[in-house]
């Protein structure tokens, strides 16, 4: 009988030693996750632009991104509003910023 007693319990022990592993492989992988959301942390901001009609037509869309660059990654674009006049485009965007 004492054999059998003394297999439970060192049955026992190692398993309380696996439990306390996989607590401290979650509390690493916990860690890993919440370095991972801080890292994909950024911010977006509404801005406008103007923007000059000078350039051709078919290099508006690249001078309005370069632009916008200046104020942090482009995620959305539209023109809102041309001024024949001034030769003037105005540019309303969301961008990111980390």
């Amino acid at each position: 009988m004492g054999e059998k007693s003394d297999f439970f319990n060192k049955s026992d022990f190692c398993n309380c030693q696996l439990s306390t592993v996989n607590c401290q492989l979650s509390t690493i992988n916990y860690q890993l996750s919440t370095i991972n959301c801080q890292l994909l942390i950024m911010t977006t901001h509404f801005i406008t632009a103007e923007i000059d009609l000078t350039e051709a037509p078919v290099k508006l869309p690249q001078a309005i991104e370069s632009h916008l660059q200046k104020s942090g990654q482009p995620l959305r674009w539209a023109i809102t509003e041309v001024d024949q006049e001034k030769q003037k485009v105005l540019v309303e965007a969301v961008v990111t910023r980390d």
